[in-house]
């Protein structure tokens, strides 16, 4: 677990994917993909709103989100996966907010509103032994792009670089970027990536549980350092 504090947000990246972000202004506690977790990312294990990027099991886990929703929690997932969130989690229709990606979203949450636009994420080379694609476009995956406060933070999600991601360039303040190879995009990718968006801050995701070893968030951390100086790399 590290905890990374930027500007009026608390950012704590736990094992694999899962982020959890507390913001000062407003007050509100968003968390990303759980999984694994034990429903301690805050005090009484709740949280305002829970992103869920696609429906495979190590960021889909209906028995992490549980722990974590309260009675006002409201959830953000690919309308793709609609049937599955609903059969899986017992939550009133109301608090559920499947979205599309490229479209841009306003998120009612304890009187105000997130900005949250969908954006897509999914393979181009990254197969299976069967030749098929790990995540494919047509599945409509999402990564999200949140303005908290007047930061943009962008969770890549599972996915390789891909053109719509070009459109983000100079948006970025937070990147949370994936670096395994595996299923998604590798370190150098990765790199090459975080230059052209140019964020503040840059967290390496997506490895050393899982998939991918543990050294992988260093290495990410070393290259961007060779290639883009002034973005700041926490691991």
């Amino acid at each position: 677990m590290t905890t990374i504090q930027h500007k009026h947000l608390k950012i704590t990246k736990y094992e694999h994917d899962t982020v959890v972000i507390t913001s000062e202004s407003p007050d509100l506690t968003f968390v990303i993909d759980p999984f694994q977790s034990t429903g301690v990312f805050r005090p009484g294990g709740k949280v305002d709103i829970v992103f869920i990027s696609h429906d495979h099991f190590d960021h889909f886990s209906p028995k992490d989100i549980q722990t974590l929703a309260g009675r006002e929690t409201v959830f953000v997932f690919p309308a793709s996966i609609l049937d599955k969130v609903q059969t899986f989690l017992d939550v009133a229709p109301e608090r559920l907010i499947p979205v599309v990606p490229l479209e841009e979203y306003k998120i009612p949450v304890k009187n105000t509103e997130i900005t949250v636009m969908a954006v897509p994420a999914y393979n181009v080379d990254k197969r299976s032994p069967q030749g098929n694609l790990y995540h494919r476009k047509d599945k409509e995956y999402v990564g999200f792009l949140l303005d908290i406060g007047g930061s943009p933070i962008y969770f890549v999600g599972d996915s390789d670089p891909i053109p719509e991601m070009e459109a983000l360039a100079g948006m970025v303040e937070v990147l949370l970027i994936p670096v395994s190879g595996v299923y998604v995009m590798d370190v150098e990718e990765a790199v090459e990536l975080t230059q052209r968006l140019q964020p503040q801050l840059a967290i390496p995701l997506h490895y050393g549980s899982v998939v991918g070893d543990a050294g992988m968030g260093e290495r990410y951390k070393q290259r961007v350092g060779e290639e883009a100086p002034q973005i700041h790399v926490e691991v």
